[in-house]
């Protein structure tokens, strides 16, 4: 069995392999990537939504730009490229389609109304809609990882 001294050594062995690891994230800068990440996530899921709003047509290849978008800033707030940044920069973009529709049952029923229909819109999606939401979201997994989309 191994003793509270090697157990202590191999957990600090592990927190200095991980902070001075380029393939993971550190607690600082887990907290330092997420936060840049949901506010732009939130803008420009709020400007996209007004802007479908406006113009009565809403093109979903956008969701496409909108993950290489969000990848950008994801890597930028990171400073590095590593898979844990890859699923922040996919997360950060589906949150976005989320805040668009949002915006968007917002435009015509009370905050509370919206946010209780939020689920029934956010599946009302079509196929061809789905099908680039899921490449926007691969786009700013293959960007902010390793991996280059562009």
């Amino acid at each position: 069995m191994k003793s509270n001294k090697e157990r202590k050594q191999r957990k600090e062995a592990q927190k200095y392999f991980r902070q001075n690891n380029s393939q993971f994230l550190s607690d600082d800068e887990w907290v330092k990537t997420l936060v840049p990440s949901i506010i732009w996530s939130i803008i420009i899921g709020c400007v996209y939504g007004l802007l479908t709003k406006v113009i009565p047509f809403e093109f979903s290849i956008f969701y496409i730009i909108i993950g290489i978008m969000i990848a950008n800033v994801v890597n930028a707030a990171a400073g590095k490229t590593c898979k844990q940044v890859g699923y922040i920069s996919a997360g950060c973009t589906l949150f976005t389609y989320l805040i668009t529709t949002l915006v968007q049952l917002m435009s015509i029923m009370p905050f509370f109304t919206a946010l209780a229909n939020l689920f029934n819109a956010f599946f009302s999606q079509s196929i061809l809609g789905w099908i680039c939401i899921v490449c926007g979201c691969v786009a700013a997994y293959l960007q902010g990882s390793d991996n280059r989309f562009m």
